[in-house]
This record gives structure tokens, sequence and C-alpha cells, in this order.
């Protein structure tokens, strides 16, 4: 939704003739400062908000995870469970990292993110 800066103005007239009443002054002595308030509140209202950030359609093939990220990222059980991995499947993709299912023969199963940095060759 866009600003209208016309009521922005007329809003701000406003501000400035309460402020000259309440704390003495002329509301052309107040309108600035009454101004910057009024701009600041719609922007914060009024403005676009950021997108979130999207997940990209491609998917990455991980066969293997960097030791050093396994060693500090999973536990006792998650270990087992890659040590004795059948395979990986990747389930979502950031820009910057892959969620991965990590399934083992017998020992069941996890997920994960995993950031494409760590993801070995």
């Amino acid at each position: 939704m866009e600003i209208n800066k016309s009521e922005l103005m007329k809003n701000a007239w406003v501000a400035a003739r309460n402020l000259a009443f309440m704390n003495g002054g002329t509301a052309k002595e107040w309108f600035a400062y009454a101004l910057a308030q009024r701009w600041a509140f719609e922007k914060k209202i009024r403005a676009p908000k950021e997108a979130a950030p999207t997940r990209v359609t491609t998917e990455t093939k991980v066969r293997k995870i960097k030791d050093w990220f396994v060693g500090k990222n999973f536990d006792l059980q998650d270990l087992s469970i890659y040590n004795d991995r059948k395979e990986i499947n990747t389930i979502e993709e950031t820009a910057k990292a892959v969620r991965v299912q990590i399934v083992s023969f017998a020992s069941g199963s996890f997920t994960t993110w995993v950031p494409k940095s760590c993801i070995a060759a």
C-alpha cells in the first residue's frame, strides 16, 4: 500500500497544532517534529514488508557431508545413523542450505539442515 502524502501532511499539521497547544509555541514551530513523527509512523505501518526467503527449486544431490560438520553437529545416535547410512535424500533447499533425511539400514532416520559449503563432493 502506497503512502498518501496529502493525508500525511494533514495529519502532521493536526499533530503540530496539538503539540503547540500542549507544550506552547506555534504549530509552525512544531511542524518539522510532527512531520518526522508521522512519516516514521506511516513508513512502519504502510510500507511493504520484506519478502520471505524463497526456496530454490533445483535439487542438490548429497552423497556425503564433511567430517568436521558431522562431528560438530551430530549426537551419538545421529552419528551412528549417518555411519550406517543407506541413502541421503534431499527434502528441501534454499540458496545456502539443504534439508536432508539420512536413512540407515537398521537404525532409523533423521532430518537436518546442512549448509551447501559442508556438502562433500
